[in-house]
């Protein structure tokens, strides 16, 4: 048998859009006003002298650097958990004394 599909009608109508500057309106406000252009795209072209960003660059190994970002976070959790732990003398009132570990022991 075929079964038809039931759709419901929701109370939900929401169009939160505003009507916006066209850009002809845009350059005309800044020509008319004197205003500074504040509406810039940050600059990826740079002298041929400089180079290519390195964040722009197609030709960019991104897995390379990953990896050595990587290496350099376990490095940086090994020499953590292979610090020795520091051991204090604790002289109690009896006179003998123990030994207290101070270090990161779980």
């Amino acid at each position: 048998m075929y079964k038809r599909s039931q759709y419901t009608k929701t109370g939900f109508n929401v169009n939160a859009s505003i009507q916006g500057q066209t850009l002809e309106q845009k350059i005309e406000q800044i020509t008319n006003n004197k205003e500074k252009v504040t509406d810039e795209s940050p600059l990826i072209f740079t002298e041929k002298s400089e180079g290519v960003k390195a964040g722009y660059n197609i030709r960019t190994d991104r897995f390379e650097i990953a990896v050595d970002a990587i290496d350099k976070m376990v490095k940086s959790n090994i020499a953590r958990s292979e610090a020795k732990p520091q051991m204090s003398i604790v002289r109690e009132d009896s006179g003998a004394e123990s030994t207290q570990g101070t270090g990161t022991d779980k």
